[in-house]
């Protein structure tokens, strides 16, 4: 590779991961001091795409989780809230266990927001936008303007992105 090619990175991104938004702000840095390419490609998070995964985990797993990102977020000195409402719908079981809902309004609506951000060119700028609001501890962050006011600060019209999806 010459110094005039720029490098490129698909990344895998998740609207429910906290894990996405705890990369995304260096993601965003990265671009521009190695003049790097990221293919921004939202996925279906894994609470959608395997719901039964957090039947098998280990009792532990989610106060180990839990720890891990908020010592990540506090090192990036990032914000971090669990979200509400949380981008993907659970139920709590009888038994205590988190069951994936058939219905998904807020994970359906951005991952597809997400995919078109990427065509209109902005979806990285759109994730970081948007993540911060579900992740940095901005409660209804799907009610009023939320959404739209962070479009608009990657450059995006909502209003015209819903339509198309």
């Amino acid at each position: 590779m010459t110094q005039s090619q720029s490098m490129a990175i698909d990344v895998f991104w998740s609207f429910r991961s906290p894990w996405s938004y705890l990369a995304t702000r260096r993601l965003r840095d990265w671009e521009a001091q190695y003049d790097l390419i990221v293919n921004f490609r939202p996925v279906y998070p894994i609470a959608v795409r395997s719901p039964e995964f957090f039947h098998s985990v280990q009792p532990q797993w989610f106060s180990y989780f839990m720890t891990d990102v908020f010592r990540v977020a506090e090192f990036l000195a990032l914000p971090f809230v669990w979200p509400r409402p949380d981008p993907v719908v659970q139920i709590v079981d009888e038994h205590g266990r988190r069951q994936t809902g058939e219905v998904q309004p807020y994970i359906d609506r951005l991952t597809r927001l997400g995919a078109l951000a990427e065509e209109l060119g902005a979806g990285l700028a759109f994730a970081d936008e948007v993540s911060a609001l579900i992740w940095g501890g901005t409660t209804g962050w799907d009610q009023g303007e939320h959404l739209a006011q962070a479009a608009h600060r990657a450059g995006l019209d909502l209003a015209g992105m819903d339509q198309r999806i």
